[in-house]
Order: C-alpha cells, then sequence, then structure tokens
C-alpha cells in the first residue's frame, strides 16, 4: 500500500488499545484521502498476507471480513474493536489537539468542559484556537463545513450579579472576537456560564464520544516545569450524561448566568 494512501495513528494506538482477545496484530490504518475502490483492493491485498486489527475507512467493504473489522471514523470509540484507555498529554495546545484529533474529524459541535475557562485568557485560547485549525485540517471533513464549538465555564457567586456580569461579559465577548479574527477556523464559538457547581474535571464531548480531563484545557504558562494531564475516554453513559447536562437549552435553569459571544 503506498506510504501516502495510509499512516499508522500513534496517538489512537497509544490512547485507544485494541481488545487482544479479538485481533492478533497490533497495527491499524487511517485513511488520510477520499474512500474509493482502488484503495479498498490495496487494503485486502495487504490484509491477506498480513490481517490488521481493524480499518477506519468511511466505506463499506465487499468482503464481509473486511467489513466486520471496519470502523467509522465519525464514531471509532463505539467500535467494538477498541476498549477505552488512559494515557498522560503534555499541556501544550499541540498535544491537548492532538488528543482529541478522532473527536474532531467529523463531529459539527464539540462542547468544552472547564469551569475556569475565560476568552481574555491567552492560555485558554491558543488551545481552542489549536482546536479549531486540527478540526478543519480533517480530511473527513466536508469542503467549507466548521466545527461549532461551545464552551460550558463558571463563574464565582460575586461575578453572577446581572451588572457585574454584563460588563464581564462585554469585556469577554471582545476578546472572543479577536480570537475569531486570529483563528478564523474558530467560526462559530459561545461561551455559556453557569453559576459555580459541583464540577472539577475538564470534558471534550461530542455526541459520539467523550474524553474526561484531570487538569484544565489550557497550556500551562512558559516558564513553569512541562506538566501533563491525565485523558481517558468515557464510556457511551458517561458521555451521553455529560452532553444532555451541559446543554444550552439548560439556561433556563436557575445554575444558568448568561453567555458571552463575540462583540465588535
Amino acid at each position: 500500500v503506498d506510504r501516502d494512501e495510509l499512516y499508522v495513528s500513534d496517538r489512537l494506538k497509544t490512547l485507544f488499545e485494541f481488545d487482544a482477545d479479538k485481533f492478533t496484530s497490533r497495527i491499524w490504518f487511517e485513511r488520510i484521502h477520499a474512500d474509493d475502490g482502488p484503495w479498498a483492493d490495496a487494503v485486502r491485498t495487504a490484509d491477506s498476507a498480513l490481517p490488521y486489527d481493524a480499518f477506519l475507512s468511511g466505506s463499506r467493504f465487499a468482503d464481509s471480513g473486511c467489513e466486520r473489522r471496519r470502523v467509522d471514523p465519525g464514531n471509532p470509540f463505539g467500535s467494538p474493536v477498541f476498549v477505552a484507555d488512559s494515557d498522560e498529554v503534555e499541556r501544550t495546545p499541540e498535544a491537548l489537539a492532538t488528543a482529541i484529533r478522532p473527536l474532531l474529524q467529523t463531529a459539527k459541535l464539540v462542547k468544552l468542559v472547564d469551569p475556569y475557562f475565560r476568552p481574555s485568557a491567552r492560555r485558554f485560547m491558543s488551545v481552542l484556537e489549536e482546536f479549531a485549525r486540527t478540526a478543519a485540517a480533517s480530511p473527513f471533513r466536508r469542503s467549507g463545513s466548521r466545527t461549532m464549538f461551545e464552551v460550558h465555564a463558571s463563574f464565582d457567586r460575586d461575578d453572577a450579579s446581572p451588572d457585574v456580569f454584563r460588563n464581564v461579559a462585554h469585556h469577554e465577548g471582545r476578546k472572543l472576537a479577536e480570537a475569531i479574527d486570529r483563528c478564523p477556523e474558530l467560526g462559530s464559538v459561545k461561551v455559556w456560564v453557569w453559576s459555580k457547581v459541583d464540577w472539577h474535571d475538564r470534558y471534550v464531548l461530542t455526541k459520539d464520544a467523550g474524553l474526561r480531563f484531570s487538569v484544565g484545557l489550557d497550556a500551562q504558562e512558559s516558564n513553569q516545569t512541562q506538566e501533563t494531564t491525565a485523558v481517558n475516554c468515557l464510556k457511551r453513559k458517561q458521555y451521553t450524561g455529560y452532553w444532555k447536562r451541559f446543554d444550552a437549552r439548560r439556561r433556563r435553569d436557575g445554575d444558568f448566568i448568561g453567555e458571552i459571544s463575540p462583540i465588535r
């Protein structure tokens, strides 16, 4: 198989191991080009010589053996081929974006949950901008389409009064607009603010998958010793629960404070 047709996704191999009871080999590939017949034929030929664990492909193989091991790139986490694992990721924009790249490949909406997120803090926006660039570069995304990012943060009670929040939202909204001008790939992004509630862990969620981070979704300061954050894949029951919990349609609930939108 030509090198430019397939590549090994080391990050996914590390974070999402294969179930050893199902397959014998430990190698799998991710498509970087559009699905087509010649590629599928090449996969079958290579697979007959050395069986792969699984194939990431949006197309359906005619061969039942290949189809049984096909993993939809839009939702690799839902496949029985995988078992959830955990990993330590450096707190840099590039490393964090690489860790969540599978979620960004086809998702139309990505929810980021971090109680301390602020658009005015560069350490947060540098990560969000890298997420947006990674999503825009996905080979599985339709031309011209953009990922919508929805950030869920929380404020202390002192910042939750209407007058105080109005001023804060205006300031943060201007910073959000500056980020969009700086990174056009952001496209549509909103920040939903909730009163301080009982959540500490950070999450990156789509309707098909979710990851939990033990430390903030922000890059560490340059003068600090290199830090890492633990990340692990959520089970379906967990990520669907968080997806429903952090829902903008719940803004009528008593713990919702307001929205921060770009202001120019």
